[in-house]
């Protein structure tokens, strides 16, 4: 276990050594941020997130990948951290001259994920990008949330909150879906899934902004 852990750490500390230059062939797309090279490795686009494949919207997502980069050859483009906790390299990829992660958000099907610092420039097209596919209502922000009588939780896909009906954020954040599968975090007012609160805050305390409108986004880093 030792030594896994000091070849993971030395993974994380030497740089890539690939060239810019260098092109890879996508030969698997494992959802719509991560995707296997031809060379075994695996590597998350930086500054977006998509739905996992088995979460609501996630086959879109992926599926929108695979058109687009499956069997392709891509360049990496790297930041200044060029591995996740996973191992997994960080990149921006590009296509030609298509650069991918701004398309996914442009095209609907990932939105900006600003949690963690990169490049600057990117980060205000990603932003940007992401408003406009907002407002246009363009891939998965068309779809609205539609609650079924087998639905039991109200997922927040900003936060990745889970929230039961007796939650006042119950169908009522800025961003999220119903569900029932409780795939996020539990809400530490109403107890999520597990129904027991254990924090408790006043009605003037603000968790989220009233609800403008819903998307099926996730937001969680995996």
């Amino acid at each position: 276990m030792r030594i896994l852990r000091i070849l993971f750490l030395l993974a994380l500390i030497i740089p890539l050594s690939a060239s810019p230059t260098d092109k890879y062939e996508i030969a698997r797309v494992i959802d719509g941020d991560t995707f296997v090279l031809d060379n075994g490795e695996s590597v998350r686009l930086i500054g977006i997130d998509t739905p996992e494949y088995l979460q609501p919207s996630g086959a879109e997502s992926k599926a929108f990948a695979e058109k687009l980069l499956l069997g392709k050859l891509v360049q990496l483009e790297y930041d200044t951290q060029q591995r996740d906790k996973y191992g997994r390299i960080l990149a921006y990829v590009f296509l030609d001259d298509l650069f991918v992660n701004a398309e996914l958000i442009r095209e609907g099907y990932a939105r900006a994920y600003t949690q963690y610092p990169f490049k600057s420039e990117y980060k205000e097209l990603f932003l940007k990008l992401e408003k406009e596919a907002q407002l246009s209502k363009t891939g998965l922000w068309a779809i609205p949330a539609v609650k079924t009588d087998e639905d039991l939780y109200w997922l927040n896909t900003n936060s990745n909150a889970v929230h039961n009906s007796s939650c006042r954020w119950y169908g009522n954040t800025r961003q999220g879906i119903y569900t029932k599968e409780p795939t996020g975090k539990d809400c530490s007012i109403c107890g999520g899934a597990h129904q027991t609160a254990t924090i408790q805050k006043n009605e003037s305390d603000t968790q989220d902004d009233p609800i403008v409108y819903k998307n099926l986004i996730d937001t969680s880093y995996s």
